[in-house]
């Protein structure tokens, strides 16, 4: 009798190790409620509050560029200085060109006027006459074209360049002695004053931005207060977020582009239920769902979602207070597995 209580014993441990090595082993979350305020967090890189890059109009030699990184400039100032030949050419030639073109001008109008008053005394061919009017007027048409041509040349393209802004030398592209094409910049210049910040807001959460709201930036053990001075009108196709553009004061210049920033703000809209994010999967479906752990199975649940908070995503459908939900090992689960909960989920 013993033997056979035995048995029974040891068919239920081995039935038990069977169902178990079938069920899958998963990390579960609870579903829970807190307010948004101080829930929005992220990450990003200081840019300069204006910057562009500088480059000579017209190709040659650099023969000045004395400005080096770091170094303060002020608007109007001569940054560098080229030695452009085949330019200096061009001048020539346009100049040349517009003093031939008002002596031919001058030509054909003294010309004209002593036809016009032979033709009126009756002295020249009506047929004389028009020529020396036609002539008059293709030197009108050859000043304008070389006037035009001499503007373009001459007050169009410069051999110099001078900072568009109050600024920094960001960077140097070039040096002295240096053959450039024209368009090629030389020098990166900033403004400093002021930095800034693109925040990638997702576009559903973006209608609790508004220009003006203030923002807290953190950097080591500092903190200062920023405002949204810009929202952006069109989404990134491939983020699907709207970039929100974030300026901060920087009177001392002691923080610099490039440094990352810590960003927190207070976000409107009471309390939410939430879940982590990596619980949320779509696959192309017409909704994204999540798996619900009900007596040891998975139970596939689609949800409704809304604004993400740091490593939470908002569920404003499909799941109640209190449900367990599986926050690691989604992605290997099919409606109505057996699950353990506790594991690893890899």
């Amino acid at each position: 009798m013993s033997i056979g209580l035995g048995g029974c014993e040891n068919e239920d441990k081995d039935a038990s190790s069977k169902a178990e090595q079938e069920s899958k082993y998963v990390q579960v979350a609870t579903v829970s409620s807190y307010s948004l305020e101080n829930r929005s967090d992220l990450s990003c890189l200081l840019e300069p509050g204006e910057e562009t890059s500088v480059a000579f109009e017209v190709g040659g030699r650099i023969v000045a560029m004395d400005y080096e990184e770091g170094d303060e400039v002020a608007a109007g100032e001569r940054l560098a200085q080229l030695d452009a030949p085949e330019y200096d050419l061009q001048q020539a030639q346009a100049s040349q060109g517009l003093n031939n073109a008002r002596l031919t001008y001058q030509q054909a109008k003294d010309f004209y006027t002593r036809a016009e008053q032979l033709y009126q005394s009756g002295a020249l061919a009506k047929a004389d006459y028009e020529k020396a009017r036609d002539a008059l007027t293709m030197a009108e048409n050859g000043l304008q074209l070389a006037e035009e041509s001499e503007v373009l040349v001459n007050g169009g393209a410069r051999e110099w360049l001078d900072a568009p802004f109050n600024g920094i030398i960001l960077s140097k592209m070039a040096s002295r002695g240096q053959l450039v094409a024209a368009g090629t910049p030389v020098y990166r210049i900033g403004q400093l004053n002021t930095l800034k910040i693109l925040l990638p807001v997702p576009d559903y959460e973006i209608k609790l931005w508004q220009l003006g709201d203030k923002v807290s930036l953190s950097l080591y053990d500092e903190t200062r207060e920023a405002s949204v001075t810009r929202i952006y009108p069109a989404t990134n196709q491939g983020t699907g977020t709207i970039s929100v553009e974030v300026t901060v004061a920087n009177p001392s210049k002691d923080w610099h582009p490039g440094q990352l920033v810590k960003i927190s703000r207070k976000l409107s809209g009471g309390k939410g239920i939430f879940v982590p994010v990596q619980s949320v999967i779509n696959r192309g479906e017409s909704k994204p769902y999540v798996f619900v752990v009900v007596k040891n199975k998975a139970v596939k649940r689609p949800v409704t979602i809304g604004r993400i908070a740091g490593q939470d995503i908002e569920i404003t459908g499909g799941l109640h207070l209190g449900e367990k939900v599986v926050s690691r090992g989604a992605e290997r689960l099919f409606n109505g597995d057996r699950v353990v909960t506790g594991g690893k989920g890899e």
